[in-house]
């Protein structure tokens, strides 16, 4: 979207700006083209400084660090860890100001203050009605006005452009409705807002003023664009993360640096940690099922649902909660597990020292090399998926495998079976879908439908 204004620009300049990213840290792999992510960010401020002749400031609007607006205690530590990684990683993106939002103090005031210093970036005092900022780079200011609430600022816009600012933003954290507001009071202004939850992708005219907000999630990136000339002319634009952005840089070393991190630290935890049973566990082991029901185990074992938990041991995140949820058998549940790192229960494998599960993934893979995905590599998916299903049925076979959680099975669609184990009448096998939907809805899978359950049900008889 082109516009003009009518401030004169003695020099190019570029906003790269973001908002609204709730935590997250990179798209969970689930669906083919996914976007987001912080190491696809970093892509895209490199790229876009390279081909503009001009100089760049990187402005983010809050709602950052955080996923939830609370956060329970057990979550808290690793959510503070993940909240670190994203504050790292717009320090090496170079973030000039932020503004932050009501989910950026989840933990408290103090935790904010420390992940905004780590950002290395200026920001507003929490306590001040309207702030204003001149940056300047490369003898190009940038004046900065953040509102805390809708108000007439043509004062403080006349004095940044009094101390040499060319173009003057609305930095706004007030959401779509109090910017409506600010728009009516500042007509003509250029407002970079947050905050609506509305999923904006691309710029508004409000009164005459322009506003743009990036979609929540890190998904996109708006690019503001200014041209020198008589009439500053400029553009703007939003940006989808997507795969073109895939590449190695400083931010995915230190991510991929912090998922190893942090499956240490669970490991490390969890062996503290002992398993509670309230309720009648799961049985737990498909290899059980195909006693009776041979024809639906042999289409489940060649599904990728069976080989579910591949996927996460390849990427480091089979001790990452947040993933492992869909991609096992009742995760901290009453029926289920609740220790992480013991997803396989093998007779006479202790959980002390390294997680069995750890030993046993290692020598399902071999020598293969990841990211064992069935969309990348089939071929060698397939095999994968087969030596895995051979090594469990083997522990089965030695009357060695106790509970099998990995992978998605029998009872994540038909619920707890351990009465029908014993008792053939009871229960029944109908497929429950609200159980599918609790995995397979967006933005995992914002495609999915009820046809898709019928292809991936076991067939009958």
């Amino acid at each position: 979207m082109f516009f003009q204004s009518s401030l004169f620009a003695a020099k190019p300049l570029q906003i790269i700006f973001t908002a609204n990213r709730f935590g997250e840290i990179e798209p969970c792999h689930c669906q083919d083209n996914q976007i987001g992510g912080l190491g696809r960010l970093l892509t895209f401020i490199e790229k876009a400084k390279k081909e503009f002749e001009g100089d760049t400031f990187f402005i983010d609007a809050g709602d950052t660090f955080f996923t939830l607006p609370a956060i329970p205690e057990a979550l808290s530590e690793k959510e503070l860890s993940k909240a670190e990684l994203i504050a790292q990683s717009l320090k090496l993106m170079g973030l000039d100001f932020m503004e932050y939002g009501e989910r950026d103090s989840t933990l408290g005031v103090d935790v904010l203050a420390k992940l905004l210093q780590m950002t290395h970036a200026k920001n507003p005092p929490p306590s001040i009605e309207v702030w204003t900022q001149l940056l300047e780079r490369g003898g190009v200011k940038l004046g900065i006005v953040v509102p805390r609430k809708a108000l007439a600022l043509e004062t403080q816009i006349q004095k940044l452009k009094s101390e040499g600012a060319e173009v003057v933003i609305l930095l706004s954290h007030l959401g779509m409705a109090e910017d409506k507001k600010l728009a009516e009071l500042n007509p003509g202004s250029l407002i970079l807002g947050s905050h609506s939850l509305e999923g904006n992708e691309s710029s508004k005219v409000l009164s005459k003023s322009l506003r743009v907000e990036p979609e929540e999630g890190g998904k996109k990136v708006a690019r503001l664009r200014f041209l020198e000339g008589d009439v500053m002319q400029g553009e703007i634009e939003v940006f989808a993360l997507d795969s073109s952005y895939d590449q190695a840089n400083a931010v995915t070393k230190l991510m991929k640096n912090y998922f190893q991190s942090d499956k240490k630290k669970t490991q490390k935890k969890e062996s503290f940690r002992k398993e509670v049973k309230t309720k009648k566990s799961f049985v737990a082991n498909p290899f059980l099922c195909k006693t009776c029901h041979e024809k639906q185990f042999t289409f489940w074992k060649n599904t990728d649902h069976a080989s579910a938990y591949l996927v996460l041991y390849a990427q480091n995140r089979n001790f990452d909660a947040s993933c492992v949820q869909c991609h096992s058998l009742g995760l901290n549940s009453e029926e289920g597990f609740s220790k992480i790192t013991e997803p396989l229960l093998v007779e006479g494998k202790s959980a002390k020292g390294s997680p069995f599960v750890e030993s046993f993934m290692t020598t399902t893979v071999k020598n293969e090399k990841p990211p064992f995905d069935p969309r990348k590599n089939p071929s060698q998916y397939k095999k994968l998926r087969v030596h895995l299903m051979d090594s469990l049925e083997k522990l089965h076979a030695q009357k060695k495998l106790q509970k099998v959680f990995l992978g998605v099975q029998c009872e994540n669609c038909h619920g707890n079976r351990s009465e029908h184990l014993l008792n053939a009448e009871k229960g029944s096998p109908t497929l429950i879908p609200q159980n599918c939907i609790t995995c397979h809805r967006a933005p995992n899978a914002p495609k999915f439908t009820d046809d898709m359950i019928a292809k991936a049900s076991c067939p009958k008889g």
